[in-house]
């Protein structure tokens, strides 16, 4: 699980640069800011950091590629399953933020909600995408974090 689940994260980062270079930027950056509000502290950044990168491959490996992808390949089929799981993953991500309902970032969350997918239906384990899900997001808080 885990060397699978690094390999998957890793590329769901490089797909994620693939989709956003491909599709046009809008011209508001509020993404850091969606994120970490105006002035963010080192306390908030810990928490974050453990939400992000603990909390959510987590919470959202359980629901995304447990009950919503299983229904969804048992009615509709592995490919059909794993793509529509991959839409709701990405619609669950921009919900709250209207700035963020952009096809800059609901493409690469659609792409990265495919391969989550197609790992834990692959490899029939969500420890393998749960694992992919944290590396992804270590490597995104980080490149973040970086920003500040």
């Amino acid at each position: 699980d885990l060397g699978w689940g690094a390999l998957a994260g890793i590329g769901a980062v490089v797909a994620q640069g693939i989709v956003g270079v491909v599709v046009a930027k809008p011209d508001d950056d509020g993404y850091r800011e969606a994120v970490f509000g105006t002035s963010p502290g080192v306390a908030m950044l810990v928490v974050m950091s453990f939400a992000v990168v603990i909390g959510a491959p987590l919470f959202e490996e359980l629901l995304f590629r447990g009950p919503i992808m299983k229904s969804l390949v048992e009615r509709f089929g592995a490919i059909a399953g794993v793509v529509m799981q991959g839409a709701v993953f990405a619609l669950y991500h921009v919900v709250g933020d209207p700035r963020l309902a952009t096809l800059w970032y609901l493409a690469p969350l659609f792409v990265v909600g495919i391969i989550f997918g197609a790992v834990a239906q692959r490899t029939g384990r969500m420890a393998t995408s749960q694992i992919a899900h944290a590396v992804m997001n270590l490597i995104a808080f980080v490149a973040l974090v970086a920003t500040l």
